[in-house]
């Protein structure tokens, strides 16, 4: 019982820590000039929704964050399944957990939209790249909490 208090307090905590480092992280990586060019560029292109069809921004924040932690308790409850099969200690872990979930998630989702979608292959690629930073940091971050809560003693 205890073991799985610390599990879902880790889940809590580490959905809020990645949602706040990963919005600083985004920010940074979107504000750069490199990738808000391009954004700029394509920010009128057909396939883009604006935030009126979501209902403003605000909405579309609401929905976007609350999609955010499900699928971040999910990875971390994933992470704790996998954790004697991922190579690597500690910290490594944590990365080879990120990079797993490039292979298996970010990038084939990426290929998936520039082969059924008219959708520009430059803002695919920014997204592709992003996201698989934002995971990785995410496996470091959970493989640093799991250490830091004793969720998994590593032998």
């Amino acid at each position: 019982m205890k073991r799985k208090t610390r599990v879902l307090r880790l889940i809590g905590i580490g959905v809020i820590l990645f949602i706040v480092s990963n919005m600083v992280i985004d920010n940074l990586l979107y504000m750069n000039p490199i990738v808000s060019q391009v954004f700029e560029e394509y920010s009128n292109h057909p396939t883009m929704k604006s935030m009126d069809y979501f209902g403003g921004m605000s909405n579309w924040l609401l929905i976007n964050t609350g999609f955010s932690i499900l699928f971040l308790a999910f990875l971390i409850v994933l992470f704790k399944f996998l954790y004697n099969f991922i190579p690597g200690k500690g910290l490594i872990k944590g990365v080879n957990y990120g990079v797993l979930i490039c292979l298996i998630k970010i990038i084939p989702e990426a290929f998936n939209q520039y082969m059924l979608f008219n959708y520009p292959t430059k803002l695919i690629m920014v997204q592709m790249i992003l996201n698989s930073i934002s995971i990785v940091i995410f496996g470091l971050l959970i493989s640093f909490l799991f250490k830091k809560f004793k969720i998994i003693d590593d032998k």
